[in-house]
């Protein structure tokens, strides 16, 4: 659709598929050249692709940008702007060495998308929980935390009604995951599992040992 509004109204059309190894929903990802490939019609100097090693390989530092363009102008201008900005000539030398390795790269590619797919379950539910239970707390991706699913809390500066309202709505969206409805919705946040053992939890608020019930929390409560 994109490509034929830009091509009828003589637009240029410029693609950013610096994600385009990192894409975990089918049916996959199809890069604006495929599509220019089985439109004839289109006018091919008005698509330019853009990419970049950050994303897909984790290359943010080398700073690597690419440009692939059909428009010979285009290219043109873009050779002669990259003089402000050169790639070494010791990081074009192993990034070419890696890339030639095809087989490495396959394998990176596909270990790094099953782990950030991994993760961004994390993301979505601390979007749930963000959007839906209104409480900031933050994922452990943020902290490099080497394994999905741990979310930090911090409660240090709450008062102990504070803190109950907090769990109580947690433990609200908890009860509710567990309904019918509540698992359609899951399944539709990609499978998203919740659990939580409410007997613990009371365990621990009841701990003489729980910091609910700490010298500190009485005394700023």
């Amino acid at each position: 659709m994109a490509l034929s509004f830009t091509n009828e109204k003589n637009i240029h059309l410029i693609c950013d598929e610096i994600y385009s190894a990192t894409v975990f929903d089918e049916p996959g990802f199809v890069s604006i050249a495929e599509i220019l490939a089985e439109s004839p019609d289109a006018n091919p100097d008005l698509v330019h692709i853009v990419y970049s090693l950050s994303k897909d390989l984790g290359f943010p530092g080398f700073r690597v940008g690419i440009l692939y363009s059909y428009n010979d102008a285009v290219v043109c201008c873009a050779s002669k702007m990259s003089s402000f900005g050169l790639v070494s000539t010791q990081t074009q030398r192993m990034l070419a060495s890696m890339l030639v390795d095809e087989e490495f790269v396959g394998k990176f590619l596909a270990e790094s998308a099953a782990r950030l797919a991994t993760f961004e379950a994390e993301m979505e539910l601390w979007r749930v929980i963000v959007n839906d239970v209104r409480i900031n707390v933050s994922p452990g991706a943020s902290f490099h935390c080497a394994e999905p699913g741990w979310f930090r809390v911090c409660f240090a500066n709450m008062d102990e009604e504070t803190m109950r309202v907090a769990l109580s709505r947690i433990s609200k969206l908890v009860v509710q995951s567990k309904s019918s409805e509540a698992r359609k919705q899951c399944r539709r946040r990609s499978k998203l599992e919740i659990s939580l053992s409410f007997r613990r939890l009371e365990e621990m608020m009841m701990s003489p040992h729980s910091p609910m019930t700490s010298p500190l929390v009485r005394t700023m409560t």
